[in-house]
């Protein structure tokens, strides 16, 4: 009943529709999402395994996009053991909700479809971007909503930020972009609930000029519509050509 409870809250305040989602708490979250999953594509799963043997939690998608979705979620996670697994739940609830608008706007049946849509890449990027926000915001938000908490946060937060190294620099593939996008929407989503300070040019001191420019403005992109599905829609191009270099 708790879970449900949670579920319903966090669907009323980021305005999410009611999707059908079960929720699963595991010890093995890779193990079990492989024995959720379809056996063709459990090779190129298995590629990911390192992924999510660190992962709190992961979405499974049902073969028909209007069946029912699965949310599993780590019990060997920090943040599970901090009793802050409802935080990976508004993370989840996010991502399915932004599958399902995404499939609506463009007529797709299946989860197959959203992989191998030519907007994908933009899109995979946002819902990351736009999960890390929701994750992070219902977080800091809730678990810290008193004014001695709000100032010890904050404290906490401008320390860890100014004691932190720059992002490693890599060969800029998708998945790394989503990364990278969402390390900057923790630090967005921090600057703008508690006011701590960053600077994007010394997070992003070890990228080349080009890469850097490139990550500034697709960031900025995506923090104008971090919780906007028309706003992202509308620019979905724009975002598109920034991302469009990495595979």
């Amino acid at each position: 009943m708790q879970v449900k409870c949670w579920m319903d809250y966090i669907a009323k305040i980021y305005c999410m529709e009611n999707n059908d989602i079960v929720v699963e708490f595991t010890d093995n979250l890779f193990e079990r999402r492989v024995e959720l999953m379809d056996l063709k594509y459990v090779d190129e799963f298995k590629r990911q395994e390192s992924v999510y043997r660190n992962s709190n939690g992961c979405i499974c998608e049902p073969n028909r996009l209007q069946g029912e979705w699965r949310i599993l979620i780590s019990t060997q996670s920090e943040k599970f053991r901090r009793g802050e697994w409802m935080s990976t739940l508004a993370h989840e609830m996010s991502h399915v909700d932004d599958y399902m608008k995404f499939a609506n706007y463009f007529d797709l049946k299946s989860f197959r479809d959203i992989m191998i849509h030519k907007y994908y890449a933009p899109f995979f990027v946002w819902t990351e971007y736009k999960a890390k926000s929701i994750g992070y915001n219902f977080l800091l938000v809730l678990y810290h909503s008193d004014e001695k908490d709000y100032n010890e946060i904050r404290e906490k937060y401008q320390s860890l930020y100014d004691e932190r190294q720059p992002i490693r620099y890599e060969k800029l593939r998708l998945k790394v972009l989503a990364d990278i996008m969402e390390e900057l929407a923790e630090y967005n989503m921090v600057n703008k609930i508690f006011g701590v300070q960053y600077d994007v040019d010394i997070v992003l001191r070890n990228f080349p000029k080009q890469e850097k420019e490139r990550m500034v403005r697709l960031h900025n992109m995506l923090r104008a519509c971090m919780m906007d599905h028309r706003k992202f829609f509308e620019i979905i191009e724009d975002i598109k050509s920034e991302v469009s270099p990495y595979k």
